[in-house]
């Protein structure tokens, strides 16, 4: 099993300083970024954009809150419920979501030992029902403006999740595909979350515990996102760097369920992209190569953090 802290492992699968963005390697956010944060929530939530399920957010000025040693205690009645999520999942496949509740509650309920035990190990602290706490948490909840939901919101699992961006180039074009922002479709880095096979386990196994992130387990995630979002199998002689790596602030992040996202430059052989067109694949957004000369233009339409990673995954190949 990993005994890996958090932080370590941040610093191994990326170990130039110069590439690691936002809470990444044990960094806290700064004053900027505690602001941007706070913008970015106000925003969300004065244009709707807050999902279904995600009610209040929980700041340390609530009734119940408070870090007993090693343990945070977190008040109920902040909880993030998605309806629908982990549907088709067993109970073996997925955490419990279970609400919070106090150790006083008659329905007062604990994550399995063995769950425990590894967030532990990988440095994390624990609420009053085991579950692992965001690492930034209590930096977060200190701002009044940000604060946290509670419990797992959209995601299957407690702790951290990982998600791979990817910026195909040959070094003229490179490869963009479109989201939905704001009521407008927007154009955005291929990118989607990593899934326990990447990393060499079935989802019961990870449910189970066996959560080891690697590096050969991001690239390979690479490549089968690339595929997944494109249509396209990517040439042998590709080269693959991590060129950055952040945790983001945003409406999703909750207490027990956070994301890192690494950023992955996809470097294929100089010329290729006249000869790989891009699939429109049923039921997913359009990709499609730009110009290098003229993409500062479309970047700057990015969320603030994704320009940061594209940016970065740029400049590695200076």
């Amino acid at each position: 099993m990993n005994t890996v802290k958090w932080f370590e492992r941040d610093r191994t699968l990326l170990r130039d300083e110069r590439r690691w963005g936002r809470g990444y390697g044990g960094k806290n956010f700064t004053p900027e970024e505690l602001d941007e944060t706070a913008a970015s929530i106000a925003a969300a939530r004065a244009s709707g954009q807050v999902p279904e399920g995600y009610g209040p957010r929980m700041t340390a000025n609530n009734p119940g809150f408070r870090i007993k040693d090693s343990t945070i205690l977190l008040p109920s009645g902040f909880d993030a419920r998605t309806p629908g999520t982990g549907q088709g999942l067993s109970q073996y496949q997925r955490d419990s979501d279970k609400p919070t509740t106090s150790p006083n509650d008659e329905n007062f309920w604990l994550m399995p030992e063995v769950l425990q035990d590894l967030f532990r190990r990988e440095g994390y602290a624990l609420d009053q029902n085991g579950r692992p706490c965001n690492p930034h948490g209590v930096q977060l909840v200190t701002d009044p403006r940000i604060g946290l939901n509670t419990n797992l919101g959209g995601a299957p699992f407690c702790g951290e999740s990982v998600t791979v961006d990817t910026v195909i180039t040959d070094g003229e074009k490179v490869m963009l595909t479109t989201s939905s922002r704001r009521g407008e479709t927007m154009p955005c880095m291929i990118s989607d979350r990593c899934n326990p096979n990447d990393f060499g386990v079935q989802v019961r196994e990870w449910a189970a515990g066996q959560r080891r992130i690697t590096h050969q387990g991001l690239l390979k995630a690479t490549r089968r996102i690339a595929a997944l979002r494109t249509g396209l199998t990517l040439p042998e002689r590709t080269t693959l760097r991590i060129a950055w790596g952040y945790r983001p602030t945003g409406v999703l992040q909750t207490w027990h369920a956070w994301t890192v996202n690494y950023t992955v430059l996809v470097r294929i052989p100089d010329g290729f992209s006249q000869y790989m067109s891009p699939s429109l694949i049923l039921g997913r957004p359009e990709a499609a190569w730009h110009d290098l000369s003229t993409i500062a233009l479309i970047v700057d339409s990015f969320e603030l953090d994704d320009q940061r990673a594209f940016k970065a995954a740029m400049k590695s190949m200076e």
